[in-house]
């Protein structure tokens, strides 16, 4: 049975942008020690869009609403903390893959509560900043491995991490922008 309310499935590999940047975000690569403090720089904006009554709303049938997008920072911050704890605490830790589209139908983002997704994310993004924050100036290039096999270090994770609070934070901007 199809999920007739379900995005089309990610099958981008955003991991580049660690090395390459975004050209449509415009994210560059950053030291690793900003993206506690750029993490928490995105709070107040995060917090603005999930106040709006129409941030639950698609902008088109299968294109995500804010609160979709706040839902997956939520829960990529979430993931983030228990990576970078693990890659300072381990030799190389490999990582099962992490499927987004699953974790949107299982937290069934489409239907989140927005006022207590707004408190949610921001003590995310927070908890994610203050792990960043106390990697030590030594550990940056300790790495760790994806599911499948991709070798990245905390200083590459965390330019993936950051663009994607960013990026998406952008893309639920313009998706408020077309609903209103």
């Amino acid at each position: 049975m199809t999920n007739l309310n379900a995005i089309p499935k990610e099958t981008k590999d955003w991991s580049f942008v660690a090395d390459e940047g975004c050209s449509e975000c415009g994210y560059s690569p950053h030291f690793g020690q900003e993206t506690g403090s750029r993490l928490r720089h995105t709070a107040t904006a995060w917090r603005e869009l999930l106040s709006h009554p129409q941030a639950s709303q698609r902008p088109v049938a299968h294109v995500g609403s804010p609160l979709e997008y706040a839902a997956h920072v939520r829960d990529m911050c979430r993931l983030a903390r228990e990576r970078v704890r693990l890659m300072l605490a381990e030799s190389v830790p490999t990582f099962s893959n992490w499927d987004q589209d699953e974790q949107a139908e299982i937290n069934d983002y489409l239907n989140s509560d927005r006022l207590a997704l707004s408190a949610d994310l921001e003590s995310h993004l927070e908890l994610a900043a203050r792990v960043f924050d106390q990697v030590p100036s030594s550990s940056w290039e300790r790495a760790g491995l994806r599911g499948d096999g991709k070798e990245f270090t905390v200083q590459s994770f965390s330019c993936f991490v950051l663009h994607e609070v960013e990026h998406h934070l952008q893309d639920a901007s313009e998706g408020l922008r077309k609903v209103l």
